[in-house]
């Protein structure tokens, strides 16, 4: 494991996030029954850029009543979302693009080889846990960061019914001026094990959200945090924080494993 993944997991478990220590040995963690989705390959993706240039302007809806503009106002509605669909899928084909050094490596990337490299770093959290999952992982514009977002249920001894959770996790920055090589050594070594590392990170948080069971919903607030280079924010409740990493529920009630943005003044 490289530094900046050895950062993420001693943040995860300083904080306090995972009961259990971390387990030595692959087989450990194959108690675990864990089942990704299966797709010829993993799915990666450039990480769309989402701030939309210039203002739309005022719609007018000249209908002659009500129930000539309700018919108008659904037309429009209708045809501005095929636009907007239309749109989008343009800009992620050109998001994707970012990926076009990495795509020899990414061909090859099975979701049996994530599933086994995933089950070697993953905690050891108890045997008979079922574990379904559907990462998808993304890359930013800057090639510094992964993003991974990952639907996940769980299902373990003492828990009535399946735990469903939606996790974010952003590793931190890599040296840009490494990028591809950077990722690509040793036959794409260090993008293959950071993406395990993000999935095992993401079941961990969602793992012990799961264990701690229903609790009060707390403050929300504005939060900074960094993907790749970029600052973001997210208007989230703030569950367990460490000098590198912040834990996050959402206004959605999902959960984000995220880089401090502040992690160079924190004490």
């Amino acid at each position: 494991m490289n530094r900046v993944q050895s950062r993420v997991r001693s943040g995860l478990m300083s904080c306090m996030l995972v009961c259990a220590a971390h387990a030595g040995a692959a087989d450990e963690a194959e108690a675990v029954k864990l089942v990704l989705p299966p797709t010829p390959k993993v799915a990666f993706s450039g990480v769309m850029n989402l701030d939309v240039d210039g203002k739309s302007g005022e719609m007018k809806y000249p209908a002659p009543n009500l129930v000539g503009f309700l018919a108008v106002v659904a037309v429009h509605a209708a045809t501005a979302s095929a636009a907007v669909t239309k749109e989008q899928e343009q800009r992620q084909i050109a998001a994707n693009k970012v990926l076009e050094p990495y795509q020899s490596v990414l061909d090859g990337f099975t979701p049996e080889e994530l599933r086994i490299s995933t089950l070697a770093q993953l905690a050891k959290i108890g045997a008979k846990t079922e574990i379904d999952s559907s990462p998808a992982f993304a890359m930013t514009q800057d090639q510094r960061a992964l993003v991974l977002d990952n639907m996940l249920e769980i299902r373990a001894p003492g828990i009535s019914q399946p735990y469903r959770q939606s996790v974010r996790v952003v590793l931190p920055a890599a040296p840009v001026d490494q990028a591809p090589a950077y990722w690509m050594d040793s036959n794409g070594k260090a993008l293959k094990e950071a993406s395990a590392h993000l999935l095992a990170l993401s079941i961990e948080v969602a793992m012990a959200d799961m264990q701690a069971g229903t609790r009060p919903e707390g403050k929300h607030k504005t939060v900074r945090y960094m993907e790749g280079a970029k600052e973001k924010t997210e208007r989230a409740e703030l569950l367990q924080e460490t000098c590198d990493s912040l834990v996050l529920r959402t206004l959605r009630g999902n959960l984000m494993y995220v880089p401090r943005k502040d992690v160079a003044t924190c004490g």
